[in-house]
C-alpha cells in the first residue's frame, strides 16, 4: 500500500462503495463513476438481492463482509482493499452529473494536493418545483494513506485521523447528487431506527459526544418524538465546542422541534438571537428569524434580517444547508416586500436575484405571479419562456398565464376558457391549477374546482392555500360563508400565498381524529356557559384530556389575568407546562405547593422528583416519585415522569405497564406515546411503534407557518 499520493501524471482514483440491498440504485450510480474511475471497490454486508451481480456487470470488484452494526469498520475493511492515490468515498444512490465527472477527474490530476483532504458536496434534490434543493460537505475524498481511519459506529468520519496526519480540510469542486428516494418517509424512518440503535450502542462506550446526541435528536425527531428530541438537541448545545458545526447543527435542530408548536415564535426568535451570538451572518440563522418575526407581524425587521441574509449571508459547508440560500433570502425578501404592500421594490428584488441566478425556478414563478397579479401578460410570458423545468408542454402552460391575467383583471369568460384549455390539454403545472381553482370557485362551480384542487394537493401536499380551498369545498354547504377566492385574486399575497412560496415548510395541514373534533365542538358550545375559575378549570382540562393543551394554556392563563391568586389555576397550569416538559416554568407556578406554611407533602416530593429529572438524576426522582404515590398524589403527571425517567435509564419492560396505563386514562397524552413508541422501537416491536406514532400524529395533528423553516435542514443521518 502506498503512503502518499504519486505524482500528477501518475494519480490513480479508486471509488470505495459500502452497500447492501441497492439493487434499485446502484446502477445509476456505478455508471456515473465507470469512465472516471481506475478502480470500483464495493463492499457487501450481506445483500439479498441483486447488488453484488450489478456491481460486477459494472466491473467493480466485490468484497464480502460481515456487518457487525459498525460503519467504521465496514469502512475501514474496505480501506485495506483499495490501491488507488486518491479514494472517493460514495454511498449507494448518490451520483456524479457529467459537469462533476470532469471536474472529479481533472482535479485528481491536477491539482488535488497531498497534504488535504476534500469536502464533497452530497446534494439532496428539491421535493417539488418550487423548492430548493439543500446540501453538505462531507469528508469524501483523501489521499491513501495508511493513517486514515474511519471512527464511530454511526455518522462515521475521517475528520479525527486527517487531523492526526495534518492533513488540511478544503472544498473540493464537485457535487454528488442523493437520489429522491432519501425523501421517502419509509426510507427514512428506517434509517432512523437503525441509527438510533447504532448511536445508542456508541454512546454507551464512548459517553455523551456531540455528534452522537445530534444523532439521536435527529433520529428521535424523524420517528415523531418531538420532546426526545428537543432534550437531545439541548445536550449537544451544552457540550458542542464554541463556533463549532455540531453546535450550528444543534441550534438548527431545536428551531425545527418547535415548528410543531402553536405560538412558539417568540422561543424561537430567543434562540436564534442567542445562536447569533456565536453565527451572526448564518444565512439559515436570518431567514429563520426573519420568518418568525414575520409571524409576529413585525415585517420591517423581517424584512431587514432577510436582506442581510441575502447580501451577506454565509452557510457552514459541513451543515446541512439550503443550496441557493442567499437566493432563497431574496425571494423571501419580495414576498415581505409584496406583504407591505410595496410591489415594485418586490419587482426590483426578484430582477436583480434572476440577473444574477437564472436557474432558480422558485424566484422566476414569484415573478411571474407577480405580473399576473397586475394583469401584464407580455411581462408574465416572458418570464415563462426563461422558467427551467417545466414538465409537459410550454404553450399550454402559456395559455394557462393567459387565463391567470385575464382572471386578474377580472375577464371571466376569457379566464375559464385559456384555463380550462390548458387543462383539458394536460397541462398540471401550479400555475394552471391554482388559477383554475380560483375561477371556478369564484364562479360558483365547486362540484367543477373539487378535482383540480385535489390534483393540486397531490402535487404540492405542503402547500396551504390548496388545503384551505380543500376545507372550504369539502365543508357543508351552511358553513362556508364567502370563498376565499376573490382575497386570492386581490391586493397583496395573503398568509397563505405566501406559504406557497417559501422555502423548506413542515406539511401544512392538520390530522385530528374524528373524537377529537366532537369533543372541541362540545367544549366550544359549553365555553360561554362557563362560569367563574371552576367553570373554566373543568374545560381546560376537558380540553387537555381531548388532545388541545393550547387551548387549555389560553384559558388557564386568561383565568389568571382576571384572578392572579387562583391557586388552583396555577396549579392546572404549572402540571400542564410540567407535561409539555416546560419544566421551570412549571415549577414556578406551583411553587406555592412546595413552600411556605400551606405547603402539601405529596406535592413537594413531586417537585422534588422533577427537579431530579431534570437534572438527570433518575434513580432519585423515581424515589421522590415513589414518595409522592406513597403519600396520595398519584396524578397521570407523575406517573408520565416516573415512566420517563424509566426510559432514560433504558428500563423498557417497568417503563411498558406504566405508559399502557397512562394512556388508557390520558389516550391523548403525546409525550406517553413518544415514550410508549421508543419502548416498543428499543425492544425490536418496530411495527407497533409505527402505530403509536400515526395515532400521535392523529391526535397532534400537523402545523405550518408562513415563513422561512429550517424543518429540512437537518436531514437523519446516513453514512458519509
Amino acid at each position: 500500500m502506498s503512503s502518499a499520493p504519486g505524482p500528477k501524471s501518475a494519480r490513480r482514483l479508486s471509488v470505495a462503495i459500502v452497500a447492501r440491498d441497492e439493487a434499485a440504485v446502484l446502477p445509476v450510480t456505478l455508471a456515473s463513476l465507470q469512465s472516471i474511475a481506475d478502480e470500483i471497490v464495493l463492499l457487501d454486508t450481506g445483500s439479498r438481492d441483486a447488488t453484488r451481480q450489478i456491481a460486477r456487470e459494472f466491473r467493480a470488484r466485490v468484497i464480502d463482509h460481515v456487518w457487525t452494526d459498525d460503519f467504521s469498520a465496514a469502512r475501514n475493511r474496505l480501506w485495506s482493499e483499495l490501491t488507488g492515490d486518491w479514494v472517493l468515498w460514495v454511498d449507494a444512490g448518490e451520483r456524479l452529473d457529467t459537469e462533476s465527472q470532469t471536474l472529479l477527474r481533472q482535479f485528481v490530476d491536477e491539482r488535488a494536493e497531498a497534504t488535504r483532504a476534500y469536502l464533497v458536496l452530497i446534494e439532496v434534490p428539491p421535493a417539488g418545483a418550487q423548492g430548493y434543493a439543500e446540501q453538505r460537505g462531507c469528508l469524501r475524498l483523501v489521499p491513501r494513506i495508511a493513517g486514515l481511519r474511519f471512527q464511530g459506529r454511526v455518522r462515521e468520519s475521517l475528520r479525527e485521523a486527517a487531523g492526526a496526519e495534518g492533513l488540511q480540510i478544503q472544498l473540493a469542486p464537485v457535487r454528488l447528487t442523493r437520489d429522491r428516494r432519501d425523501a421517502l418517509e419509509e426510507i427514512r424512518r428506517q434509517r432512523a431506527r437503525r441509527n438510533l440503535t447504532l448511536a445508542e450502542m456508541d454512546q454507551a462506550a464512548c459517553g455523551p459526544q456531540p455528534r452522537l446526541l445530534l444523532t439521536l435528536a435527529d433520529a428521535h425527531s424523524t420517528l415523531g418524538m418531538a420532546a426526545l428530541a428537543t432534550q437531545y438537541y439541548r445536550e449537544a448545545l451544552d457540550r458542542s465546542p464554541a463556533d463549532s458545526t455540531e453546535l450550528l447543527e444543534a441550534y438548527y435542530g431545536l428551531l425545527t422541534t418547535y415548528d410543531a408548536q402553536s405560538e412558539a415564535s417568540q422561543e424561537q426568535i430567543d434562540l436564534c438571537l442567542q445562536a447569533l451570538e456565536q453565527f451572526p451572518l448564518d444565512a439559515q440563522l436570518l431567514c429563520a428569524m426573519a420568518g418568525y418575526l414575520q409571524i409576529q407581524g413585525r415585517l420591517d425587521l423581517a424584512e431587514r434580517a432577510y436582506a442581510l441574509a441575502w447580501r451577506n449571508g454565509q452557510t457552514d459547508p459541513e451543515t446541512w444547508h439550503v443550496r441557493d440560500i442567499n437566493v432563497a433570502a431574496a425571494t423571501c425578501l419580495a414576498l415581505v416586500q409584496q406583504l407591505q404592500g410595496h410591489d415594485d421594490a418586490a419587482r426590483q428584488t426578484l430582477e436583480e436575484v434572476l440577473g444574477t441566478a437564472p436557474h432558480v425556478a422558485a424566484a422566476r414563478r414569484q415573478l411571474i405571479d407577480l405580473h399576473i397579479k397586475y394583469g401584464r401578460t407580455t411581462e408574465a410570458l416572458g418570464e415563462l419562456d426563461r422558467l427551467p423545468g417545466i414538465t409537459g408542454s410550454r404553450e399550454n402552460l402559456r395559455s394557462a398565464v393567459r387565463g391567470a391575467c385575464q382572471l386578474a383583471t377580472a375577464n371571466w369568460i376569457p379566464a375559464i376558457a385559456y384555463l380550462q384549455t390548458a387543462y383539458s390539454a394536460g397541462c398540471r403545472d401550479s400555475i394552471c391549477l391554482r388559477w383554475l381553482s380560483v375561477a371556478l370557485i369564484s364562479n360558483g362551480c365547486r362540484d367543477e374546482a373539487l378535482p383540480v384542487v385535489r390534483e393540486w394537493l397531490a402535487a404540492e401536499p405542503q402547500n396551504a392555500e390548496a388545503n384551505r380551498y380543500l376545507a372550504d369545498l369539502t365543508a357543508p354547504a351552511s358553513d362556508t360563508g364567502a370563498t376565499h377566492a376573490e382575497s386570492a385574486i386581490a391586493a397583496a399575497p395573503s398568509d397563505e400565498q405566501w406559504s406557497t412560496s417559501t422555502v423548506a415548510l413542515p406539511p401544512a395541514t392538520s390530522s385530528v381524529q374524528p373524537t377529537q373534533v366532537s369533543v372541541d365542538a362540545t367544549l366550544s358550545e359549553e365555553l360561554p356557559q362557563a362560569q367563574g375559575a371552576a367553570g373554566r378549570l373543568a374545560v381546560a382540562r376537558a380540553l387537555t384530556e381531548a388532545g388541545n393543551p393550547a387551548a387549555a394554556e389560553e384559558m388557564y392563563r386568561e383565568q389568571l389575568r382576571k384572578d392572579p391568586q387562583a391557586a388552583q389555576i396555577k396549579q392546572a397550569l404549572g402540571e400542564l407546562l410540567l407535561a409539555s416538559q416546560r419544566i421551570q416554568e412549571g415549577l414556578e407556578l406551583t411553587a406555592h405547593l412546595v413552600r411556605g406554611p400551606e405547603a402539601e407533602p405529596r406535592y413537594a416530593e413531586f417537585a422534588a422528583g422533577v427537579r431530579e429529572f431534570r437534572v438527570g438524576r433518575y434513580e432519585a426522582a423515581l424515589e421522590a416519585f415513589a414518595r409522592a404515590q406513597a403519600a396520595g398524589y398519584d396524578a397521570p403527571l407523575v406517573r408520565q415522569f416516573e415512566a420517563h425517567a424509566l426510559v432514560r435509564l433504558r428500563r423498557w419492560m417497568a417503563a411498558e405497564p406504566i405508559l399502557r396505563e397512562l394512556l388508557l386514562r390520558q389516550p391523548a397524552n403525546a409525550t406517553g406515546h413518544e415514550l410508549l413508541a421508543q419502548v416498543l422501537a428499543s425492544t425490536g416491536r418496530h411495527r407497533e411503534a409505527d402505530f403509536v406514532i400515526e395515532q400521535l400524529r392523529g391526535i397532534e395533528g400537523l402545523t405550518t407557518g408562513p415563513h422561512f423553516s429550517l424543518a429540512g435542514a437537518n436531514p437523519p443521518a446516513v453514512p458519509q
